[in-house]
């Protein structure tokens, strides 16, 4: 019997790119795969699309949610998770190939995981293409500095989606505090011994274009923004919410890099490998944290 997927596709003026995202997910092989779409207040007519797309549920409430991630959020809080095997993230403008949740499903049982997440080929309008390679090595801590890479290639085993939807209840104010829901999603299932597999297979295509909330981390634009989410403080407080939020403050190793000391800088630089998963990621980090940007 074919595992049963909830794929949760979070929309906002996405007219001119949601029909060929939801006929990618229709297109899916080897799994039943459902859609949940929450609209984020769209003004281009993509409200009444979904809501007159076959096989396509609405959530009410049309917001203004704010954001791609409130607007998860809003789905994780409010999806109806009985009877499914696992459910999915889906951005409005990518395109899966059809083969997207049946691979996850079969890596999860093979590798006895319950979380999952993928490479992807970005592809821009002028034709460019780039492989996104998240798919290195975990390490102790990382998903306290970074997510498993993007959202739109996560599968998990609905066992999380009760977990978070119960956090979600108890703290309200989760969605104000934290930005992006899968890095939320993956910090929370690390932290709470979720077995997690990051696959180097490109699972599909994720569409790069100017409305993009955050997008590929490719080239020199992506490395300003980076930076500018630093050294204003909201990659700090991200990582400070999801260690209060995870239960980690009183971590050893934790609560001594999140020090606003000198020698909270320094303990942080020295340990960045765990922190993140790329060499070169640790190295920038161990920077910024020595030259108090952090």
């Amino acid at each position: 019997m074919p595992k049963r997927v909830l794929v949760l596709l979070a929309a906002h003026n996405g007219i001119q790119w949601v029909a060929e995202q939801i006929a990618s997910i229709r297109a899916q092989e080897g799994v039943e795969a459902s859609i949940l779409a929450s609209d984020d207040a769209s003004s281009d007519g993509t409200y009444e699309y979904l809501c007159s797309a076959p096989g396509v549920m609405v959530l009410p409430g049309r917001g203004p949610h704010g954001s791609a991630g409130r607007n998860f959020f809003h789905l994780l809080a409010r999806a109806d998770f009985t009877g499914y095997d696992y459910f999915a993230f889906s951005d409005q403008d990518d395109i899966w190939f059809p083969w997207k949740l049946s691979r996850a499903v079969d890596c999860l049982e093979r590798e006895h995981c319950e979380c999952y997440s993928a490479n992807v080929y970005a592809f821009w309008e002028d034709g460019r293409e780039d492989l996104v390679d998240k798919s290195l090595p975990q390490q102790e801590l990382d998903f306290l500095f970074e997510g498993a890479g993007p959202g739109c290639t996560y599968v998990m085993a609905t066992r999380l989606a009760v977990q978070i939807q119960g956090v979600l209840q108890w703290d309200p104010r989760i969605p104000e505090e934290v930005s992006l829901h899968d890095w939320f999603a993956y910090a929370w299932a690390r932290s709470h011994q979720f077995a997690w597999f990051i696959d180097e297979t490109p699972v599909m295509r994720y569409r790069q274009h100017g409305a993009n909330q955050l997008g590929a981390n490719v080239g020199s634009t992506a490395a300003r923004t980076r930076i500018t989410q630093i050294r204003s403080g909201w990659y700090r407080k991200q990582v400070e919410a999801l260690a209060r939020i995870c239960g980690l403050e009183s971590h050893a190793l934790v609560g001594r890099v999140l020090r606003k000391t000198v020698a909270g800088r320094v303990r942080l630089a020295l340990n960045a490998g765990k922190f993140r998963r790329r060499g070169r990621d640790a190295l920038a980090l161990g920077f910024v944290s020595l030259i108090g940007w952090f």
